[in-house]
């Protein structure tokens, strides 16, 4: 018997079986079981709510299997994607559960829902006999049977791959306890919550947005168990001074909008998702931009960059432009579950990166023109934090000119490493145009200037000669005969820092 399962498993694992098929197959039953749901338990399948429900059961079952397959993969070391193609299809038992509720009659008696500490005070009760009495919500009998059919596959995979039964036992009750704090998750999150002092309002929106941000962690996870060596060389080439940068003109923006409607503002649950997603999508879209960057200038970086993913081969080219689109299309997804302006900008910024970056226009070429793009940039990512606590795009002039114009123009500095890859590819920067000598010395000035006007944008009353001080280091820094842009960017990261310090306190909100 067992040697029968082992062949059978041998099969569905076999890479042979394109893993995309098996994606499809988890899908199909996701689909089919909230469908199945909603019609056979005489619900509406077309309400109101149908959108954002298939929502909801999607996510979970996305996270709910991303946390199945790294248990499997922690307590059995197999590789990440056989695994995949097991627990994937496995879900196919899903769709039993309708039926069984539905001819048993149990559909007119049990509502499929999560415990709740109001509703389920006897948690510790429904955990260790597995979900308890039948009650007219939780689990009902046919969540019982598919949970029981999950574990029963869980313990025979967990078996075969270890022939250690007591493995097999121990990796069984943590299945069993991951699909019981899913299911009691608001029990869970109003735990936590109550650590804070604080009441979370669990809703169906509430629902999609905590499992969408549970995927992004799981997915990680995934991925550096499917490729660590991949996911290092990927993760240290992501230049995360830069990112930094950004992360932080967000925070700025939020401040200042702050600063404007002092008083007015409150972060509540809505509040903290929307700074998650925000994170998440700027870091996914900032990873596409940095990969599409590489893919376009390998010629460039063999000479100024040998280390990049692109062309020291610790990537392989297929999977590096799968990271790349998979990045594009994860921080689109977040930038949506916050709403459309969001994932408008994010578009503006993805975009405005591919134009300065790829073929055929690749505005890099072009000198001044190009770092105009890394002014607008920041002005969205400034716009971004600004929309945090106010429902328009709409900033005040000085704001707009202060990025893009003199933001654009010390931006020039990114050039300076490259300049003997550039000059090789015939990418006429202004390091390549003036020469470096030169190039340092007009962009070393063009930084006094704008930590000046910094100080005119911010009102740093009390900071000027603090401010014209920072821009001399900066243009010294600049102008070394070793020049090293780390030092550069830890000031210019340090002073964001200070001025969102500074219009925090005068905000009065903290600081």
């Amino acid at each position: 018997m067992i040697k029968r399962l082992k062949d059978l498993l041998g099969r569905i694992e076999s890479a042979q079986t394109p893993l995309s098929y098996a994606i499809v197959t988890f899908l199909s039953a996701v689909m089919l079981r909230t469908f199945w749901e909603h019609t056979l338990l005489m619900r509406d399948p077309f309400s109101n709510d149908w959108g954002i429900d298939h929502a909801h059961y999607l996510f979970f079952y996305i996270a709910l299997a991303l946390t199945l397959a790294l248990l499997l993969y922690v307590l059995t070391g197999e590789n990440i994607a056989r695994i995949m193609r097991v627990v994937l299809p496995s879900f196919i038992v899903l769709t039993i559960v309708p039926l069984i509720d539905r001819v048993s009659g149990a559909s007119a008696f049990f509502n499929v829902t999560y415990y709740f500490p109001e509703k389920h005070p006897d948690i510790w009760e429904h955990f260790f006999f597995f979900f308890g009495r039948l009650e007219s919500t939780g689990a009902t009998p046919g969540m019982r049977v598919e949970i029981a059919l999950i574990l029963l596959v869980i313990a025979l995979y967990i078996f075969i791959k270890t022939q250690r039964p007591w493995h097999a036992v121990c990796g069984t009750l943590m299945a069993y306890v991951i699909i019981f704090a899913y299911i009691a998750m608001p029990v869970l999150v109003q735990g936590v919550a109550g650590l804070f002092k604080a009441k979370a309002q669990i809703d169906i929106a509430f629902n999609v947005r905590f499992y969408l941000m549970l995927i992004f962690p799981l997915g990680l996870g995934v991925l550096y168990a499917a490729g660590p060596h991949i996911f290092r060389a990927v993760f240290r080439d992501l230049r995360w001074m830069r990112l930094t940068q950004y992360l932080l003109l967000i925070v700025l923006g939020a401040v200042v909008c702050a600063k404007h409607f002092s008083g007015q503002v409150v972060f509540g649950q809505e509040g903290f998702f929307r700074v998650i997603f925000l994170l998440i999508s700027v870091t996914l879209a900032w990873a596409f931009c940095v990969i599409s960057n590489n893919w376009a200038d390998e010629d460039i970086d063999r000479v100024a960059n040998p280390r990049r993913p692109s062309v020291a081969g610790t990537v392989p080219a297929g999977v590096y432009r799968c990271i790349g689109w998979g990045c594009l299309w994860g921080a689109g997804i977040y930038a949506l579950a916050i709403n459309a302006a969001t994932l408008e900008i994010m578009a503006v910024f993805t975009g405005a990166y591919s134009l300065y970056s790829m073929p055929p226009l690749r505005l890099k070429r072009v000198p001044v023109l190009s770092k105009f793009v890394i002014g607008l940039n920041a002005l969205l990512m400034f716009m971004l934090g600004y929309m945090f606590w106010a429902n328009s795009t709409t900033i005040q002039l000085p704001f707009i000119l202060f990025f893009l114009l003199f933001f654009t123009f010390s931006a020039n500095f990114i050039d300076i490493k490259d300049h003997d890859g550039d000059l090789a590819a015939g990418i006429k920067t202004l390091p390549v145009l003036l020469g470096p000598l030169w190039a340092k010395r007009l962009i070393g000035l063009s930084f006094v200037v704008t930590y000046l006007a910094a100080y005119e944008t911010f009102m740093l009353q009390g900071f000027f000669w603090g401010c014209l001080a920072t821009g001399a280091v900066q243009c010294i820094l600049i102008n070394r005969k070793n020049y090293d842009e780390r030092p550069v960017l830890i000031i210019h990261v340090a002073s964001l820092i200070f001025i969102i310090g500074y219009v925090l306190r005068t905000t009065g909100m903290g600081l």
